[in-house]
C-alpha cells in the first residue's frame, strides 16, 4: 500500500431520470498524514492552506485558484490568504518543498494567474473510480474504509431510494456528513452571545450567524473601544439603508471600524502635537515676561488669558 496522505477522488454516476452523468469530487484523508510525520512538523495554518489547495489540484498536482477563491475557502481576507500561501511555500518536509508556485503569463506577457504545484513528497494525488493507480493493491487505509469491513467486495444496492438517501460509497457518506456539520449556526436568541454582540446584531438586523461570523464579531468588539464601535455602527447602518454594502454587514462593520480607528488615532496624534506646541509657546512667552521683570501674579494672569490652566500646568 502506498504511503498516501490525501486523495482527491472523482466519481461519476449516471442519473437515469436526468439522463446525464453527475460528477462528485471529495478529499480523502489518509492515516499516513500522521505516520509519515507530516502532521508533527507542519503548522495548523499551513496544513489548512495545503488542504484548500488540494481541493483544486488536477492529476498532475497542479491547481490554479485565485487569491480571492483561496481567501473565501480559508474564511479570511485576501491579504491574510496571501500571507498564508507565502508561509506554505516556505515549508519543507523531508528536505523538500511541498508546494511550488509559478506566475503564468498571457500572450501579452502580462501576469494572468498563479499555478501552484503540490509536489510528490506530500503523496497527494487525484484518483478516478474508473482507473486508480494499481487497482489490485490492498484496500486504501482511510477512516471511512474502517467503518465497515464485513464485506469489502460487495457493491451497494443500486436502487432509486438508496441514491436519494446516501451517495454510492462509504467515503462519500462520511464526506457528506462532514460537509453538513462543518458550519454551526447561532440564532440571535442564543445565550452564548454577549450583550454587545446581541446589540450589534439587532442593530444590523442579523437574525443568525455562523460560528466563523460569530468569532469575527467577537474579535471586532475586543479590538475596538465603544466610541469607535458605536460610530462605526451608525455609519454601517446608514450605508446599509443606502444600499452601499456589497459584502456581509459584519465584514463591512469590521472595515468601517478599521478606518474609523485610523482616523481617530490620526486626530489624537494631531491633538497631542498641537498641545505640545502650545506648551512650548507658553514656556517661551513666560520667559519673555520674566525678562520684562513683570511680577509673578501678572505673568500668571497673562499666561492664563492666552493658554488656559491646562497648558500652564505643564510649563
Amino acid at each position: 500500500m502506498t504511503d498516501k496522505v490525501f486523495g482527491v477522488e472523482v466519481q461519476k454516476e449516471f442519473d437515469v431520470l436526468e439522463k446525464k452523468w453527475d460528477e462528485r469530487v471529495f478529499v480523502k484523508f489518509y492515516l499516513a498524514a500522521r505516520t509519515s510525520g507530516l502532521l508533527a512538523q507542519i503548522s495548523d495554518r499551513d496544513f489548512k492552506t495545503l488542504v484548500v489547495l488540494a481541493t483544486y489540484m488536477d492529476k498532475d498536482g497542479n491547481c490554479y485558484p485565485s487569491q480571492k477563491e483561496i481567501a473565501k475557502a480559508l474564511g479570511c481576507d485576501m491579504r491574510t490568504a496571501g500571507r498564508r500561501i507565502r508561509s506554505l511555500l516556505k515549508f519543507w518536509f523531508k528536505g523538500e518543498k511541498i508546494v511550488n508556485s509559478v506566475k503564468i503569463r498571457n500572450k501579452n506577457q502580462q501576469f494572468k494567474n498563479t499555478r501552484y504545484t503540490i509536489l510528490p513528497v506530500t503523496n497527494l494525488q487525484i484518483f478516478s473510480k474508473d482507473g486508480e493507480n494499481n487497482p489490485s493493491s490492498e484496500p486504501e487505509d482511510t477512516f471511512a474504509s474502517r467503518q465497515d469491513l464485513s464485506n469489502p467486495s460487495s457493491e451497494p444496492e443500486d436502487t432509486f431510494a438508496s441514491r436519494q438517501s446516501c451517495p454510492t460509497n462509504k467515503n462519500q457518506c462520511f464526506n457528506k456528513n462532514q460537509n453538513n456539520n462543518k458550519e454551526v449556526v447561532f440564532n440571535l436568541n442564543n445565550k452564548t452571545f454577549s450583550e454587545k454582540e446581541s446589540e450589534i446584531m439587532r442593530t444590523l438586523t442579523i437574525e443568525k450567524v455562523t460560528d466563523l461570523k460569530k468569532q469575527e464579531l467577537k474579535n471586532i468588539i475586543k479590538k475596538y473601544n465603544n466610541t469607535v464601535l458605536n460610530d462605526s455602527l451608525k455609519v454601517t447602518v446608514k450605508d446599509l439603508k443606502a444600499g452601499k454594502v456589497k459584502t456581509d454587514s459584519i465584514r463591512y462593520l469590521s472595515g468601517v471600524c478599521k478606518n474609523m480607528f485610523a482616523e481617530y488615532s490620526k486626530k489624537q496624534q494631531q491633538e497631542i502635537k498641537g498641545k505640545e506646541k502650545r506648551v512650548e509657546n507658553a514656556r517661551l512667552l513666560k520667559k519673555s515676561y520674566e525678562n520684562l521683570e513683570l511680577d509673578d501674579e501678572k505673568v500668571q494672569e497673562l499666561l492664563n488669558r492666552n493658554f488656559g490652566k491646562e497648558i500652564i500646568k505643564q510649563i
